[in-house]
């Protein structure tokens, strides 16, 4: 009787054990769905140093790109251009961006200034969006591309 008891104990143990095993193999977490990046290409016509809450300061020259956010992971559909957003908020209550040519200012946007009429840095509109759905990794990779152009800053004479 001992022996069966034990016999049953460890049936039970391993019962539980591979039950769990599946449970825990069906309950993965699922992948990420949009793979998403957020960059500044400098087309102003001059090398600038470029200024970001969330990159600091970057020297950028003429043509160049730099990655101001990402990549990130999203794990909702959609293409999401205010994530950049709330991740400056977290850092920052009034998140701005600036510019600068030969050691002067040529341009600040601030996030309260979105709603301003022209190019804002902080408006998805001023932003070009570019979407590839790859089917093997099942990504949808997604770039937000802001162009520096040369009528976005003030460049002393």
């Amino acid at each position: 009787m001992k022996e069966l008891i034990k016999h049953i104990r460890i049936t039970a143990i391993v019962a539980v054990t591979a039950l769990s095993l599946m449970a825990f193999q069906c309950n993965e977490v699922e992948p990420p769905r949009n793979r998403c990046t957020w960059r500044v290409v400098n087309h102003s016509g001059e090398d600038v140093v470029f200024h970001s809450d969330l990159t600091g300061a970057e020297w950028l020259q003429y043509q160049d790109t730099v990655i101001v956010f990402g990549p990130i992971d999203l794990y909702d559909d959609g293409y999401f251009f205010d994530e950049m957003l709330s991740v400056s908020l977290k850092h920052d209550d009034d998140p701005k961006v600036s510019v600068e040519f030969d050691n002067v200012m040529a341009k600040e946007w601030r996030l309260w200034s979105k709603e301003q009429p022209g190019r804002q840095y902080f408006k998805e509109r001023s932003w070009a969006k570019v979407v590839r759905d790859e089917e093997s990794t099942g990504y949808s990779y997604c770039e937000w591309t802001f162009e520096l152009l040369p009528e976005d800053i003030d460049i002393p004479e």
